[in-house]
């Protein structure tokens, strides 16, 4: 296997995947062994100047995040912060639910995710007023946010945390972490196309725009135990599974991925400047600049001059925290393991060498950035599709390649075998949401039949209606939908939530909702929402009598006894529950 061969692997399999635009850089010893760029910047754009190449501007997600670590880096060298230092020390007003902990976490807690607080980020994207708020008020939510684990013994990863950390590099420093970062990072390296607002990326000429998959009204679903489809259009999962059953027909394995066929959009952003995501995320950067700051860690933190421009990178790439990732050497898949977290990095050991490595995605945009110092070896890959992107494939491809593995229980990563692969990581998630549905609604329920008969909803998930509050998650609504044939209810969250609840079946019984049932009090005020991975119940609380009009039923506003309900949302993550009281 070749650099050619991935070179081609690259083109063909964006294709297969329908990623709109991508680049891949590998760059060894410094130079430039592919770094290039295909497909195009936006899928409505001209037919001319619309050539992704690596001068396009792409989200680098959450790789911003060594962005925000090596600033706290520099700041310690220059005596200003200090690693081992409490944070309340430099943000008095700094807490978490446990008072004891406050005064125990350091920057490597928040750098490394080892805080306990759980991996739920949702009040990052929504503030504590339901709009988009404030940095400072990222403060003042930090209180409510449930801890999920033991403090330095557990592994959320966590953007919040993350934020606050870029918090204390702006108030010691005096700048805005943007600003920071320009003046002591981008500038001495060269990089000089970066911008930090979504303003700025979508008036730059030269954006990669996120795009993401167009889910019909019917939606995607499987209710067969091999077919996942949109009814419109069906997709065999069963035949895309097994890659063996491809031989060795690697055009066989690019055309039976692009059959699976899904329609792309521009996915809009719902804010402008997004300031509270500037340290784990909303930054957009080249190729052209990404491998530079790559390099930089590749050769001690020293620019192509010479220039010492990181330090503390002992502690920025330690490996600090194990729980929740690591991975035995008998874990290793493809001579690749999981070591767990360093500050704003992964830790992962390929064969003998250690490897930073980070990813990132949103919706729309997916990228990663791998860095082998002691091999100077650079792998970064952005895109503009984040439903099967394929960076995973393009590393393990590169270092199978020039990081051979000689050990007899390690097979070579070829593109041949990554080929074979594609159609069942496209299918994947089709066949995902399919066996999601069926774990909630047992084998046979089909809630998107056509031409089924509209079902009035029952009385007492009305009474559910309205505004549920939580001091850090913000407002979330329930509302009915009477616009369509058949009611719903439907979840609403500021800026651009809006989904359908659809109810639990009573008949359920695998084991990863047993946990679940084993919580719920009335197994009927069980919902969940799809595509997504919102669970949520509804659970009966103290008995009173309202101030004024109960719900809207047949006859009219009435004053009668009320049910009050709270709505208990489980945590991705750790499971533990997030209870919104009614507002």
């Amino acid at each position: 296997m070749t650099l050619d061969h991935i070179e081609d692997f690259f083109v063909r399999s964006i294709a297969a995947m329908q990623i709109p635009g991508a680049t891949l850089s590998v760059i060894k010893d410094d130079k430039p062994l592919i770094h290039r760029g295909a497909g195009v910047r936006r899928l409505d754009g001209p037919a001319e100047d619309n050539a992704i190449d690596v001068d396009s501007l792409f989200m680098v997600c959450s790789l911003a995040k060594a962005f925000t670590a090596a600033s706290v880096g520099i700041l310690v060298h220059r005596g200003q912060l200090d690693w081992t230092t409490p944070v309340v020390t430099y943000l008095p007003e700094f807490a978490l639910s446990d008072p004891e902990i406050t005064q125990r976490v350091t920057l490597v807690d928040l750098l490394a995710h080892r805080t306990g607080v759980v991996g739920d980020d949702d009040p990052l994207w929504v503030g504590d007023r339901g709009d988009i708020h404030a940095v400072e008020s990222l403060l003042a939510i930090a209180p409510h946010l449930p801890l999920g684990g033991p403090f330095r013994a557990s592994g959320f990863y966590s953007n919040f945390m993350v934020s606050v950390a870029a918090l204390v590099v702006e108030r010691v420093s005096g700048q805005a972490l943007p600003d920071f970062v320009d003046a002591n990072i981008c500038q001495p390296l060269g990089m000089r196309d970066g911008v930090w607002s979504l303003d700025e990326f979508y008036a730059h000429p030269k954006s990669a725009r996120m795009h993401d998959v167009i889910t019909p009204r019917t939606d995607v679903a499987t209710f067969a135990a091999d077919v996942a489809y949109n009814p419109e259009s069906p997709i065999n999962v069963a035949a895309a599974r097994n890659p063996d059953d491809l031989g060795d027909d690697v055009e066989a394995a690019y055309k039976a991925a692009a059959e699976i066929a899904v329609e792309f959009k521009m996915h809009p952003q719902y804010a402008s400047q997004h300031r509270d995501y500037a340290g784990i995320g909303f930054f957009f950067s080249t190729a052209n600049d990404m491998v530079k700051w790559g390099q930089c860690w590749a050769n001690g933190g020293k620019s192509a001059s010479g220039q010492q421009v990181l330090f503390e990178l002992d502690t920025l790439t330690k490996l600090h925290n194990p729980h929740g990732s690591y991975q035995s050497d008998k874990q290793m898949r493809r001579g690749f393991r999981n070591l767990g977290f360093g500050c704003g990095w992964g830790i992962y050991q390929f064969g003998e060498y250690e490897v930073l490595l980070h990813t990132g995605g949103f919706i729309g945009a997916a990228c990663l950035l791998a860095v082998v110092p002691s091999a100077n070896l650079v792998v970064y890959v952005s895109e503009t599709q984040s439903s099967f992107p394929i960076f995973s494939q393009l590393l393990l491809t590169t270092l199978h390649t020039l990081l051979p593995i000689h050990r007899a229980d390690v097979d070579a990563y070829t593109v041949q075998r990554a080929a074979k692969l594609l159609p069942r990581a496209k299918s994947a998630m089709l066949a995902h949401q399919g066996e999601r549905l069926r774990t909630f609604l047992g084998e046979s329920a089909n809630p998107f039949a056509v031409g089924a008969a509209p079902t009035p909803l029952p009385a007492r998930w009305q009474e559910v209606c309205g505004n549920y509050a939580h001091k850090a998650f913000g407002i979330m609504s329930i509302v009915l939908d009477d616009s369509l044939d058949d009611q719903q209810l439907r979840v609403v969250r500021v800026p651009e939530a809006n989904k359908r609840l659809y109810h639990m079946s009573a008949a359920i019984d695998a084991d990863a909702v047993k946990a679940l049932k084993n919580q719920v009090t009335d197994p009927t005020m069980a919902f969940f929402t799809f595509p997504g991975s919102l669970v949520l119940y509804f659970r009966e609380v103290e008995v009173g009598k309202m101030t004024g009009p109960a719900c809207k039923i047949s006859t009219g506003s009435v004053w009668q006894p009320a049910k009050r309900y709270e709505l208990v949302v489980m945590e991705s993550v750790s499971g533990i529950e997030i209870v919104f009281g009614r507002a």
